[in-house]
């Protein structure tokens, strides 16, 4: 590190020395024209004032990352984040935390006491500001910008993860393998894949996940809920994710690009397949024949193939399909539509396949 920026975030008053400019510009609001000296001891800071009416007033600095506190409760329970002390553990499973305030909301449910509950997927919280949090994924607010590349959040500790993205910051690691996170609560998630636990199962078919989030969106998939809807054409999805990457088939956005061939797209999820085209795996294998697959969607198409299943039904007709593009190219023949046009002679067509072969046509009479 220069001698230069070392100087910069040197606090003149008490000596503090500052990693980011963010943190020596908050530290220097605290002294306000007060004179500190650090106390070796208690590793707090205090000050006295010049016209002695705030002669008590003392602040607390966190030698880990430098944040500065006014009130020595919030310096506690902010120094447990990296201290993981959660001194504060739930009677009935067992579940500890940090603040009693956190404990208290946790117990309502178990107590069943939610009295917060939103109409539109039913989900219930114990508190109205968690709902008032969560109506903003269902209307699509986002107040909270990122101020590098824009992106909007509907939440402020959506952001600041987010802004990790940017700076690369990963405080929070797993004690076993030394992996880094940029939350905290994706720390205990992590864990469970060195301890193999399962805890949360599904009533229906007993199907166990190690996350609660991937048993709620499992669950959708008994209930039919699609709870998050598109406002440009209401087509609905079980998943939040699902909606995003919709949306931008209407937007055209493509901002998931291959590294290989260039070929972008609207989800990261469809770069992930794609990229198995390129390495030549195929680990979706078929139990019935054998035969393996580069995506799952793949295998699920090739095994209707051995049931017989056709879940795909024509509203007009009833005519059912096994597949769902096979679906789309039916209804064509209902709406009259030809959006398959020869750009030799303009001829057109209902179905792709169909052009293809008067395509060849033209390039016979082009060789003779």
């Amino acid at each position: 590190m220069s001698s230069a920026l070392a100087d910069k975030n040197v606090c003149k008053i008490c000596g503090q020395f500052f990693a980011g400019e963010s943190l020596f510009k908050e530290h220097m609001r605290t002294h306000k024209n007060k004179k500190a000296t650090k106390c070796d001891i208690s590793k707090k800071m205090k000050t006295s004032n010049n016209n002695f009416q705030n002669s008590n007033t003392k602040t607390w600095i966190c030698e880990s990352c430098g944040k500065v506190f006014s009130r020595r409760s919030k310096f506690i329970q902010h120094a447990r984040t990296h201290s993981k002390d959660a001194p504060y553990k739930c009677d009935v499973c067992g579940k500890a935390f940090s603040l009693g305030a956190t404990l208290s909301s946790h117990m309502k449910i178990h107590t069943k006491d939610t009295v917060c509950c939103c109409e539109l997927c039913g989900k219930t919280f114990s508190k109205k500001n968690n709902l008032n949090t969560h109506m903003k994924i269902h209307y699509g607010e986002t107040p909270f910008h990122c101020g590098v590349c824009g992106k909007s959040f509907s939440t402020k500790s959506n952001l600041n993860s987010h802004v990790r993205v940017h700076t690369g910051e990963t405080p929070y690691c797993c004690e076993v393998c030394g992996k880094g996170f940029k939350q905290s609560c994706s720390v205990k998630p992590h864990m469970r894949t060195h301890t193999k636990e399962m805890p949360y199962q599904c009533d229906v078919c007993g199907k166990a996940f190690s996350r609660n989030a991937h048993l709620k969106i499992h669950a959708r998939t008994h209930s039919g809920e699609t709870p998050f809807v598109c406002g440009v054409c209401e087509k609905a999805f079980s998943q939040h994710g699902n909606l995003k990457s919709h949306l931008r088939t209407h937007t055209g956005e493509t901002p998931f690009h291959c590294g290989i061939c260039g070929k972008s797209f609207s989800g990261a999820s469809s770069l992930k397949v794609h990229m198995l085209i390129h390495s030549g795996e195929t680990p979706f294998k078929c139990e019935s024949c054998g035969k393996t697959f580069y995506s799952k969607s793949n295998l699920n198409s090739h095994m209707r193939t051995h049931t017989g299943e056709t879940p795909f039904h024509c509203h007009t007709c009833g005519k059912a399909f096994s597949q769902n593009n096979h679906l789309k190219t039916h209804v064509i023949v209902h709406t009259g539509r030809s959006p398959f046009t020869c750009n030799v002679c303009g001829k057109v067509y209902s179905r792709r396949d169909r052009l293809l072969s008067h395509r060849a046509i033209h390039r016979e009479s082009d060789q003779s």
